[in-house]
């Protein structure tokens, strides 16, 4: 899945974990999600996420907005990975392209 994120503006959606069209149950596990320009390349951004309902895979994916603004202006890779209750990593959940626009005309508070 792509995501836009504008400069100024935060990142913040709900989402739910499904496979064979049933949620995931969730429980004891976490979620880390990063913003790379490719894989294994510098750390540009990371996701935060909160629990809406954890058995259900039900989670809200954020990037707070200074943490996006600090990301420059381009096409860049994310991805979520799952941590299970027993320390696993299963392969990520989500991956894609995050596109950061800037605007024309920069404002700062007088």
């Amino acid at each position: 899945m792509n995501i836009l994120l504008k400069h100024g503006t935060e990142y913040r959606e709900p989402y739910v974990w499904t496979a064979g069209g049933s949620s995931v149950d969730c429980s004891g596990g976490s979620l880390k999600g990063e913003i790379r320009a490719e894989p294994n390349e510098e750390l540009l951004g990371s996701f935060t996420f909160t629990w809406i309902d954890q058995k259900n895979g039900q989670f809200e994916a954020a990037i707070e907005q200074a943490a996006g603004d600090a990301i420059p202006d381009g096409i860049f890779c994310y991805d979520w990975i799952f941590t299970d209750s027993n320390g696993r990593n299963l392969p990520p959940i989500l991956a894609g392209r995050i596109t950061k626009e800037g605007t024309i005309t920069e404002t700062t508070a007088p």
